[in-house]
Formats: C-alpha cells, structure tokens, sequence
C-alpha cells in the first residue's frame, strides 16, 4: 500500500462499552448490538484478579527483555508454540489491505497444553508447551492467567450462542477442547522514519471464535469501523477488549462483523498486550445460522491461515 493510500485515524464515538456484571439478558442484547454494528466491545466488570494480570505483564516484559540469543532458544516449533521473532511473521492473509512488510512486533506462544499421555499429540499444532526457564515463576504465572481469562472466555462464548439462537449443547461439543492461544506481546516504539505502511501488527481479522484483549495504557490498537475509518481503541489494563473472529461471524451469517484491525505504536513508549484467543476444537464445523452458507470446519481454516502467514510454516 502506498503511503498516500494509507488510511488515516479519526476520531470517533468509543466503542461499545458493556457490563459484565449486568443482568444476562442485558449482556446477551449488548452483544448482539456491538458484534453486529462494529465487532468489537470494551468489557467492564470482567472478574480479572488485578495481582494475576499484573504478574502475567511482569513476566511478559522480562522474557521480552532477555537477550536475543535466549529468545530464539525458544522459537516457534511446528506446534505453534514459542518465540515469534519481529518481522517472521506477514499477514499475507488480510482482506483489508495487500500486506508486503512484516510485522515489526515480536512475541511468545502458548497453547493449550497436549502432554504424553493425550491422543492428540502429533496432530496439527498439537504438543506441549515451551516455558523460558530464565524468567522465575514465568510458567505459574501465565498458567493463573490463563485459568482467571479462560472463565470469562467461556462466559462470553455461552452468551454468544444464546445471543444467535444456537442450542446450548453444541457449546460443549464445539468448546469440550478448546483451541486456546496466549500471545505475549511486545512493540517498540515507531521511530520518525518509519514507513507508514509499516507496522506492529499490520491489518488483519483474527481466524477463530473470540479474542480477549488486556492492554497497557500505551494504546495504539486501532479497528476499522463500517465508515471505513480507523478508530483507536482506548481501554485500561482492568477492561477487556473483545472482538468476533471469522469463525464467529461465518457461524452467524453475516450478522456479526469480524472487523480488521491493526496496531501501530506512535506512542514514543514499549507496548504490551496479553491476546488470548478462545477458539472451538480443531474438529469443529460452522454452518452459517441462516442456513445459506458453506460448512466451516476450524481446523481447515486455521491451519490455511497459519500455512501462509507464518515463515517457519512455508512450504506445508
């Protein structure tokens, strides 16, 4: 993209704000209204331990802080899981935009965890985890994380059926093992001579259910709205972003948007952001709630996406 063409931030209206502590039938109607009018919403209320946030950031930043020559101990193998090293992955993928740089950004993986002695291991991005053993209490501390962000991750998945008028019981065959990721990541500040179609993470929409975001106050995370415009997204580290993925709106007929965004840190300070990604199980299929459109099996999809916009998967 050139930069005369690079879209430009506006200011906008905030996104929508809901509270989780609200009375369900209230949830259930602001989420239909956010995911069908912009794909994003701020959370309030969330039930997030502050202490467990706070040491999940902690040990974010001091594995990002570690030399380089440490760091790529740890990257990615072929389950997904590991360092992400800046500009190894392109979002060659995007709808929204011919994406030709990498993103500048760097981060680590998790997954959830497949051990020795669980059928799945072997299977596409199926395997254990790898745990940096040079930043103390780094596995207890992502593992309480994940378990407090999972429990509103499963709240939130629940009321999105409710919401589209799908049966209750398909949340435990889609969500019985759940594709879960944990990316910890970090962006430098953007230097003044950066290109503009340079970023940290560069346009794109997230492949699978919903997307659970804390980030610092450094902001930088921007969606693109119906107007086309880009609209930045201010929350504080004690709110929850949450946007529908592809998956999601496929499985809702073109009711709910998965909105592409994007993150470019003008800021003049380090960025950090907790993104987990609370996905169906890798055999799972969605047949549009309208009953028009094709069968979406998950796995099919992800690992299409996968294939092409991460390096170390080239060629598979």
């Amino acid at each position: 993209m050139k930069p005369a063409e690079m879209p430009v931030t506006v200011k906008h209206p905030a996104l929508p704000t809901i509270d989780l502590a609200s009375a369900e039938k209230e949830i259930v109607a602001a989420l239909d209204s956010a995911f069908s009018e912009v794909g994003f919403c701020i959370c309030n209320n969330a039930y997030l331990d502050p202490e467990i946030r706070e040491a999940a950031f902690a040990a974010s930043r001091a594995f990002h802080k570690l030399p380089e020559s440490v760091k790529n101990s740890y990257a990615i193998n072929s389950a997904h899981r590991g360092y992400i090293s800046p500009k190894s992955s392109t979002s060659r993928t995007s709808s929204v935009a011919k994406v030709q740089r990498p993103n500048t950004s760097e981060s680590f993986m998790l997954m959830h965890e497949v051990l020795e002695n669980d059928p799945r291991l072997g299977k596409p991005l199926q395997g254990p985890n790898q745990w940096p053993q040079e930043v103390p209490g780094f596995q207890d501390k992502m593992t309480a994380y994940w378990q407090d962000v999972n429990c509103t991750a499963r709240k939130l998945a629940k009321l999105c059926l409710k919401a589209l008028g799908i049966e209750i019981g398909l949340y435990e065959a889609w969500f019985r093992q759940p594709t879960e990721f944990l990316r910890l990541l970090h962006y430098w500040p953007e230097v003044p001579e950066e290109p503009q179609d340079s970023f940290g993470s560069a346009p794109h929409t997230d492949h699978g259910f919903l997307t659970l975001l804390v980030q610092d106050r450094v902001g930088g995370l921007e969606v693109k709205v119906q107007d086309g415009s880009w609209v930045e997204v201010t929350a504080t580290p004690d709110q929850i972003i949450v946007n529908a993925a592809d998956w999601l709106a496929h499985l809702s007929g073109g009711r709910w948007r998965s909105s592409p965004h994007r993150v470019k840190n003008r800021s003049g300070h380090h960025r950090y952001s907790l993104a987990y990604f609370f996905d169906p199980c890798m055999e799972a299929e969605a047949v549009p709630v309208t009953g028009d459109g094709e069968q979406l099996v998950y796995s099919d999809y992800l690992l299409s996406r996968f294939n092409t916009n991460y390096s170390y998967r080239e060629g598979r």
